[in-house]
């Protein structure tokens, strides 16, 4: 149970009820929030590492990886995928009942890093790293040439739902990346004595994305800097329960 000095804004968490707003968001440094520093965080990291993008995915792939290695982490990069995120908040509930009501700010968290990676991938409109082309960014309005299923090349728009191509020009941000990242802050702000296996599990999730060629290393980054600025503010600052109180919904 989180409390702050035994006061009246310690947590009821059988019964939702909430400390002062903005309490224990952080405001992080220069009196910028946290969110802001991962934005910039990763808005800085793809600039600087844009020219190693293919150096790293060349020597990736110079690697061979095959057998029982390569099907492990095939299993392990779906950590932080829905029906992990199913199962892990199911033992929450069953489990923990201290801690089912913060399934709500990660509820929330969910929901918004869903509408942010998405939205950027239609936005951002980068060819994946099958195509050897990592220095396209489509925008909004440019189109790419993808290979149809009748063997035609046709000029394909990111946010083209109705081609069946169109995540093909997916690849920044990695929503595998932002998943997996949002997870573990979850899981680490609910039980820090596992924050290191969090850690690592995401990392994984990184190499594997990479290591699978459905990313460049900087689609990793941008992945990563979003969770970062989505799922730290909404669990400390407990979105979910905030807006589950003024609907008035019982937890």
């Amino acid at each position: 149970m989180d409390s702050t000095d035994g006061t009246s804004k310690q947590i009821s968490q059988d019964h939702g009820v909430l400390r002062q707003p903005g309490a224990g968001v952080g405001a992080g440094w220069l009196g910028l929030g946290w969110w802001g520093w991962f934005l910039i965080a990763g808005v800085v990291g793809v600039f600087v590492l844009h020219p190693l993008d293919p150096v790293v995915d060349r020597w990736l792939h110079s690697r061979a990886l095959g057998g029982d290695l390569r099907r492990e982490l095939m299993a392990l990069q779906q950590y932080g995928q829905f029906s992990v995120n199913v199962l892990v908040c199911l033992l929450i509930v069953l489990l923990d009942k201290s801690q089912r009501v913060r399934l709500l700010d990660y509820g929330v968290a969910l929901a918004l890093m869903s509408v942010a990676t998405f939205g950027a991938k239609m936005l951002i409109g980068r060819p994946r790293p099958q195509f050897g082309d990592h220095e396209t960014f489509l925008g909004p309005f440019g189109v790419y040439p993808i290979l149809g299923d009748n063997g035609q090349k046709i000029l394909v728009h990111a946010w083209d739902l109705g081609s069946p191509s169109h995540a093909q020009l997916w690849s920044m941000p990695s929503s595998h990346t932002a998943f997996a990242v949002g997870m573990s802050v979850m899981l680490a702000s609910l039980y820090p004595a596992i924050r290191w296996v969090v850690v690592v599990l995401a990392g994984v999730v990184m190499l594997c994305r990479l290591l699978f060629d459905a990313h460049w290393l900087t689609d990793v980054v941008a992945g990563a800097a979003i969770a970062g600025a989505v799922c730290q503010p909404a669990l400390a600052g407990r979105w979910g329960q905030r807006v589950f109180r003024k609907g008035r919904v019982v937890v």
